[in-house]
């Protein structure tokens, strides 16, 4: 996990806020690392306690929070999720639109092989939500 933040953080270092990256990249590489290891509760018990103001400038933490709600068959609370962040106003469109498009491909990475049904849910959240 620290590998992957050093690595991270080299080839990200010039988009970052200074103060924030190496805490933000080893975050990732935690909660990642958690949510390879299926310890889907760790990762939601990490990132809840990050105001969504500071998860919503992250690309990857938001992923692997919903992401994790999905694994714990949290269905509502990951649908409330994604329209908190896609209704949060330091995100513009273009950035709403990528985030759900890399939300959208994390779950099919994740969920396809083993999970077609909860697939189908999680893509059709991702699709409900309009934005302002």
């Amino acid at each position: 996990a620290c590998q992957k933040a050093i690595d991270l953080n080299r080839k990200y270092h010039s988009y970052l806020n200074e103060d924030y990256a190496h805490f933000y990249l080893l975050l990732y590489a935690l909660t990642d690392t958690l949510r390879q290891l299926r310890s889907y509760q760790q990762v939601v018990d990490l990132l809840r306690r990050i105001p969504i103001q500071d998860l919503v400038k992250q690309n990857h933490l938001p992923r692997n929070y919903y992401l994790s709600l999905v694994g714990l068959n949290h269905m509502k609370e990951a649908g409330k999720f994604l329209q908190e962040l896609a209704a949060h106003p330091e995100i513009d469109v273009d950035q709403k639109e990528k985030t759900l498009v890399l939300l959208e491909q994390s779950a099919q990475e994740t969920l396809a092989a083993d999970q077609p049904k909860i697939l189908q849910i999680v893509l059709q959240q991702i699709h409900e939500l309009n934005f302002p």
